[in-house]
């Protein structure tokens, strides 16, 4: 059973043929991961050890103190990339009004105090605080969810003192078949989080980590948990720029941009209808306490479609009515999450831990490393623009008109770079494009109006089809 709670397995890129990580083990799962940390190494040695067994009573503003000592040394290294990302969500009328070094003060005093908090106060939950540290709403969505017998998830995003979703059902009984019994979570993690993790968990029975991994192995894991009726949470924005794009927060001018989102949920919900309960951690009076909120269960099928913007509203009826092509299902569902929790973020920016890490995470570009042929340039663009509609959702998009222009588009574009001398030469500055957290529609205009400012009079005179198939293009995308 510890070897089963505690599983690993391989992460991918890593030469280690070992799967667990155990007491043993080293420190270092993966090749990326930092083999000095020692924030990891501090809090994992507090635990095992239990060097925090003592601080049930002491109050936690002796860490916010320690925070505030501390954040004005990080603050400032992490400014610029949290502007970055705070410029992309809020507009800049508002942003003007803003003491945006106060909100990344804010960020990096938060993180400190999470950090705090985890290492010090999450093993010490017991049935007698845990209702005063982490009140529920909500719970019996969860109940409900369970009494199906098949497992469920529980999605959620690095908002607040996020983990305190798990920890708010350590001491928590549900009723199924008549009886009353504890609720078995587990949480999918990074490597890096699952050292940093593992020890709090010993603590507690029915708590379980997955580390994150390639589909196939980590898919196996999960079934396993779900055939003993556990609630595994899994983060909504673990972003990867490898995952499915959908809009943030579809319908809102602003924010319908693509991201990456994970389709772990997805899959096991259209493919099993495992259930799919949102949580959202609302923060209290500091960050050892917070008001988790479980929100009702998603469902393509009874959700309620006067929510939903038209074409959203829209797809869902095709999907209900077997009309909408099953490549769209998963970014339908994904879409509808992001919905459902994305707003939150932008209540209180800097309680997002996601805010650092967005733009990396989240791009998503055309390479042009070395091009100086126009005809590469537009076979490059091409061929990534398809990509990224294979890898991309827009409820009311017309993928087979799209995909079939950008087709035409790249059979052009591979003839005309075998004209080398023909067509001549472009100069780009920049070594990639980049396209992600932008619509379909704004990451066609902005190609199109690279290339056309490379294109010659002569190469539009030889090659007009490619004004054409621009043309085209724009007017499909909008």
């Amino acid at each position: 059973m510890e070897e089963h709670r505690f599983s690993m397995v391989s992460a991918i890129g890593q030469k280690s043929k070992s799967n667990d990580l155990t007491n043993s083990s080293e420190m270092k799962p993966t090749e990326t991961f930092p083999d000095n940390n020692i924030v990891f190494r501090l809090s994992h040695f507090i635990q095992r050890y239990r060097l925090n067994r003592h601080l049930t009573r002491i109050p936690f503003f002796g860490f916010q103190m320690i925070s505030t000592l501390l954040h004005k040394k990080f603050s400032w290294a992490a400014y610029d990339q949290l502007v970055k990302t705070w410029k992309c969500l809020y507009p800049p009328k508002l942003l003007s009004k803003i003491n945006l070094k106060r909100w990344s003060d804010e960020f990096v005093k938060y993180n400190i105090e999470l950090y705090l908090d985890t290492t010090f106060y999450q093993s010490l939950r017991t049935p007698m605080n845990t209702d005063y540290f982490h009140p529920i709403i909500g719970l019996e969505h969860i109940q409900h969810a369970l009494q199906k017998g098949k497992g469920a998830f529980y999605s959620s995003i690095h908002f607040a003192a996020y983990n305190h979703c798990y920890m708010s059902l350590v001491h928590q009984y549900v009723k199924i078949n008549g009886k009353s019994q504890k609720i078995k979570i587990c949480a999918i993690v990074s490597s890096e989080n699952q050292f940093f993790y593992r020890e709090i968990f010993r603590n507690f029975p029915n708590l379980s980590l997955i580390a994150t991994d390639s589909f196939r192995e980590l898919k196996a894991s999960i079934e396993k948990y779900l055939a003993q009726n556990y609630l595994i949470l899994i983060g909504q924005d673990f972003y990867h720029p490898a995952q499915y794009r959908v809009p943030f927060n579809f319908g809102k001018e602003r924010h319908n941009f693509l991201i990456p989102a994970p389709q772990m949920i997805s899959y096991f919900h259209l493919k099993h209808g495992i259930p799919i309960v949102p949580v959202i951690s609302l923060p209290g009076i500091n960050l050892k306490r917070s008001t988790v909120k479980f929100l009702p269960e998603i469902s393509l099928q009874t959700c309620d479609l006067e929510k939903f913007p038209p074409k959203l509203r829209q797809d869902l009826i095709k999907y209900r009515n077997g009309e909408l092509p099953y490549t769209k299902h998963f970014g339908l569902l994904s879409t509808i999450l992001n919905k459902t929790l994305n707003p939150h973020i932008l209540t209180r920016p800097y309680l997002w831990q996601e805010t650092f890490v967005f733009f990396e995470r989240t791009q998503f570009r055309i390479v042009l490393k070395n091009v100086t042929h126009l005809g590469a340039l537009l076979r490059l663009s091409a061929e990534r623009l398809l990509k990224f509609m294979e890898k991309s959702y827009e409820p009311g998009r017309s993928d087979e008109k799209i995909v079939e222009i950008l087709e035409q588009w790249c059979e052009s574009a591979t003839k005309c770079e075998k004209e080398e001398k023909i067509v001549g030469t472009c100069q780009i500055q920049n070594k990639y494009i980049e396209i992600g957290r932008l619509t379909s529609a704004a990451a066609f205009q902005k190609v199109i109006h690279i290339i056309r400012s490379q294109q010659s009079s002569p190469f539009r005179h030889k090659y007009p089809e490619f004004d054409k198939v621009f043309d085209n293009l724009l007017l499909h995308c909008t």
